[in-house]
């Protein structure tokens, strides 16, 4: 039996369970170390870079940087004039299904910020004068 069905068998009618029931934890949100998802549907929950970057370890500075390179290098293609490259990179940032955390309505999608979206957000950052100055960090 394939495990998507077999969850779906587990979970019965009512829809919801959080890993922390499927796997029988006996805990609850606070004595996790991880975010207790529902494993059904999309949580309306979404990471905060400012939190990571103020997370005083060194996995928190890896991700800090992770992130910090990234926005730099659509900052570096804009003002290089390599437009397609920086629309690209933005309708790259998706959400992968298995976190089960974003918008999507009824089962998850894991969808992210496709092209529509991208294409918004390169028009703020490349009319941007702070993108243009470098004055972003």
């Amino acid at each position: 039996m394939k495990k998507k069905q077999k969850i779906e068998e587990e979970i019965g009618e009512e829809g919801d369970m959080r890993v922390s029931e499927y796997y029988k934890l006996g805990l609850d949100q606070p004595s996790l170390d991880f975010v207790d998802i529902d494993i059904t549907k999309d949580t309306s929950l979404f990471l905060d870079p400012k939190a990571i970057r103020n997370l005083n370890t060194d996995w928190g500075n890896e991700c800090a940087d992770l992130i910090r390179n990234f926005f730099q290098h659509i900052i570096d293609c804009i003002n290089s004039g390599k437009h397609d490259v920086a629309k690209d990179l933005l309708a790259s940032l998706n959400e992968p299904n298995e976190t089960r955390l974003g918008l999507s309505k009824g089962r998850a999608k894991g969808r992210g910020m496709g092209r529509i979206l991208a294409q918004d957000v390169w028009n703020t950052l490349s009319t941007s004068p702070a993108v243009r100055s470098n004055l972003l960090s």
